[in-house]
């Protein structure tokens, strides 16, 4: 049995090589771009969540003050005390 290895063209010209890395280095680039792109937008969307749930916590809070003659620490602590104890799945 003999293995049979094919012959590659092992001389490039400097012109090729230099072609290849410009363009592997231009990906890079992108790629980098792209993903510095993508950590902005979630770090965006996170700073939304956030305040979406802090607006909403806000709401909750003068809820309780309205119906229960709460005071904005006591209804806060009420509403830590519901949140504690459910079950998150």
């Amino acid at each position: 049995m003999r293995l049979i290895i094919p012959v590659v063209d092992a001389v490039k010209p400097v012109e090729d090589l230099l072609e290849i890395k410009m363009k592997i280095a231009v990906a890079e680039l992108e790629w980098f771009e792209f993903r510095k792109r993508i950590i902005r937008w979630q770090k965006k969307r996170d700073d939304d969540q956030l305040a979406r749930v802090e607006r909403a916590q806000e709401h909750s809070i003068s809820i309780l003050q309205k119906r229960y003659g709460y005071t904005g620490e006591q209804a806060a602590s009420e509403l830590h005390k519901h949140y504690a104890n459910a079950r998150l799945d």
